[in-house]
């Protein structure tokens, strides 16, 4: 063990290790993977089994990957930046200044990067900023205050990905936000016209199935039927709408 090195440190750095040496590294993203897009299914159906797993079916393995990757990268980014301020915390206990300053600093950075990745130009809200700033400082009061040895560090570790997971406004490991880009559908049919807000999940010879935005129901919706189809920043800015059929002409 390096004496130099805080225990955190010495806990990830024997983690990579054993998963670049062991089976698990071949193992985890075969197994973790179903799992972990099912959990995001279930997030974005509003925990409605039924709707979940028509949001599972549908989706292909392209999709699942998106979904995986939107939500793995923003959380491991974060995730590497609590870790750093656990890091600068403990070094504070050894009175090692300047090392503590730059760990905390990088904290502080790649917190805010793994949130921009993951909450775009909303991560200026006070909210969110509130609680990524909030989560850096309790992790380096903790590596300041409790002067841990190897199991604790180990224990400290696991306690912090459960509330990463959890904790958040938006869950990390069931969340809403859909992989999908938010589109408006225009449907005339021989009574009322209307609009529909959702996401398109798959697309068969005759039907759209579309995810809806607010309900998040998935529904069957007959090809002819959409006139026009708009990509949404949300459900109230939108852009000019695009004709399925002039876009099939040309």
């Amino acid at each position: 063990m390096d004496h130099d090195r805080t225990p955190y440190e010495d806990v990830l750095s024997d983690a990579l290790l054993r998963l670049t040496r062991g089976p698990v590294t071949f193992l985890l993203p075969i197994l973790g993977g179903p799992l972990l897009f099912a959990a995001q299914c279930l997030g974005v159906a509003k925990f409605d089994v039924h709707e979940a797993r028509i949001v599972f079916i549908s989706s292909t393995l392209p999709d699942a990957l998106r979904a995986l990757l939107l939500l793995f990268l923003p959380f491991t980014i974060q995730t590497v930046g609590f870790v750093t301020a656990l890091i600068a915390g403990h070094y504070i206990r050894k009175r090692r200044w300047r090392r503590s300053l730059g760990f905390l600093t990088a904290a502080l950075l790649i917190e805010f990067a793994g949130a921009l990745f993951r909450y775009g130009s909303s991560v200026t809200e006070p909210l969110i900023i509130l609680q990524n700033t909030g989560f850096i400082v309790l992790a380096f009061i903790c590596g300041w205050v409790i002067n841990a040895n190897r199991c604790q560090a180990l224990l400290f570790l696991a306690v912090l990905a459960v509330i990463l997971i959890i904790l958040p406004v938006d869950p990390w490991l069931f969340s809403s936000r859909v992989w999908l880009p938010l589109e408006r559908f225009q449907l005339s049919g021989e009574q009322v016209d209307e609009q529909i807000e959702g996401y398109l999940l798959k697309t068969t010879e005759d039907h759209f199935m579309i995810l809806t935005e607010y309900s998040r129901r998935s529904y069957l919706v007959d090809k002819e039927a959409v006139t026009a189809r708009t990509l949404c920043r949300s459900v109230s800015v939108c852009s000019d709408p695009v004709s399925p059929r002039d876009v099939q002409q040309n």
